[in-house]
């Protein structure tokens, strides 16, 4: 009989199999040990197809058992610990055939354990006020930013945790800020030293405080991406910073071929156009940028390659009508 055969065969009989002591029958050295040996899985736990058949008879097992809590989560946790788990989902989520159930499991980890953890520890404090130690302290003590950044970006798409993710959300920004939450965005640039960042872009769109910080919901003000790249404009231009410097500082100057394809081209178009509108600028083009830096003779073969590709055919196009001797055309501001 298969697995799934066994496991569908035990939940018939439901009301009187805890799936706990289902769990440990299944892979304590029974008959069930040949075809569901998940604890010896570990690491390789969602790489097992016998997981299938325990999580589906832990549905089954619900559906006539509704008041049971038993969940995926809690049973891992209780096999491999709060560490061996997160080890576990960290793996899987690398994974793209397990990535989406690894990220809903790890979202659970805040939920509901976590949840009656923080009811008992604010009617704790609101007692003793004294001895008030902050939740984020302790979240701190054992995952770091940027493990509670992912784990809080997967609760929130959650209905069940999102509330919680929330609160801890807030807990995270205010420990970031020590007494209250960045009041601007240049605050939240520096707190995350986006300041000093060689790739601005590059850093937010990889680390996951970062695009915890930066994500629409997190600081609950509307268009905060593009107050972030407004304030760094404005820093840049109070330095009087040249688009040429800024071309560099974006490192566009190594995309080569790519360059029209380059995400971070927009980011330079939009300052170039802000920087032609001050009393202090050189007027500058993005034609005679790209002819510095690569070439007549590269810049035109770029531009040939580029009008064959949709993405980039329209941009090519217009830079292609600017290549001519001596039209000295400035960039549009839009």
């Amino acid at each position: 009989m298969t697995g799934i055969a066994q496991a569908r065969k035990h939940a018939a009989n439901a009301k009187c199999v805890d799936p706990n002591k289902l769990f440990k029958l299944l892979v304590g050295g029974t008959t069930f040990s040949h075809c569901l040996n998940l604890t010896k899985a570990g690491d390789e736990l969602f790489a097992s197809p016998q997981l299938v058949t325990w999580e589906k008879y832990v549905k089954e097992f619900a559906t006539v058992n509704p008041d049971d809590k038993t969940t995926l989560i809690s049973t891992m946790t209780s096999h491999y610990g709060d560490k061996g788990v997160y080890k576990i989902l960290e793996s899987a989520k690398k994974v793209p055939s397990t990535e989406t159930l690894a990220t809903a499991l790890q979202a659970e980890q805040l939920n509901p354990q976590f949840s009656t953890w923080i009811t008992i520890s604010d009617e704790f404090y609101t007692k003793n006020p004294g001895k008030k130690v902050s939740t984020m302290w302790v979240l701190n003590a054992h995952y770091s930013d940027d493990a509670l950044a992912r784990m809080i970006l997967a609760a929130e798409k959650v209905p069940s945790t999102k509330g919680v993710a929330r609160r801890v959300e807030d807990e995270m920004f205010k420990n970031w800020m020590g007494t209250q939450l960045p009041t601007t965005p240049d605050e939240a640039f520096k707190l995350l030293k986006l300041d000093k960042a060689e790739n601005v872009l590059e850093t937010t769109t990889t680390k996951p405080s970062s695009k915890l910080l930066l994500q629409q919901k997190n600081l609950r003000a509307p268009r905060r991406s593009e107050n972030l790249q407004a304030e760094q404009f404005k820093g840049w231009l109070a330095d009087k910073e040249s688009p040429d410097a800024i071309f560099e500082l974006l490192k566009l100057d190594k995309a080569g071929k790519d360059l029209l394809a380059n995400s971070r081209l927009n980011t330079w178009v939009t300052y170039l156009g802000d920087y032609n509108k001050q009393p202090f600028a050189k007027k500058t083009t993005m034609i005679g940028t790209f002819t510095k830096h690569f070439g007549d003779e590269a810049l035109a073969q770029m531009l040939t390659t580029a009008r064959s590709v949709p993405r980039t055919k329209k941009m090519a196009g217009f830079l292609y009508g600017l290549k001519r001797p001596n039209r000295g055309i400035a960039l549009p501001t839009c």
